[in-house]
């Protein structure tokens, strides 16, 4: 399957399937800058990009031709749910590169551990910033 930069990419990032482009991210705070735009671009011959969470669910999913069946079904929030993805995509015989593996913030824990990970985050900054905000 060929490729060109002008084919719509469908990216679900943190949750959010947006075209062309990622979405905020939201859940994953330490995802490096551009890494979801650039994926597309990065493996030539890749039907699919797949970034899993270290919870086994998986923060981003790139497919260079949306189809949402490879979505549809599979059962969100387990600790399974990103095994269960990447198996479809291979399924459907899609070529799968792998992204790094990211921690996924559901909760503050996850927030302080991704925090202390990537403390020049926006993530770690506001955390710095709650941290010294009086409470009343």
């Amino acid at each position: 399957m060929t490729r060109s930069r002008a084919r719509t990419t469908l990216i679900v990032l943190a949750g959010q399937a947006v075209q062309g482009r990622a979405a905020t991210r939201l859940t994953a705070p330490h995802t490096p800058a551009g890494a979801a735009e650039r994926a597309p671009d990065a493996w030539p011959g890749c039907d699919a990009w797949f970034g899993p969470a270290a919870d086994g669910g998986f923060w981003a999913l790139g497919l260079a031709e949306p189809d949402p069946r490879l979505l549809l079904g599979v059962p969100m929030s387990t600790d399974t749910t990103g095994a269960i993805q990447r198996k479809r995509l291979l399924d459907a015989r899609l070529t799968v590169r792998d992204l790094p593996q990211l921690r996924y913030v559901d909760t503050a824990a996850d927030a302080h551990a991704v925090a202390a990970a990537a403390p020049h985050t926006r993530c770690a900054a506001t955390l710095r910033r709650i941290a010294k905000a009086p409470v009343s």
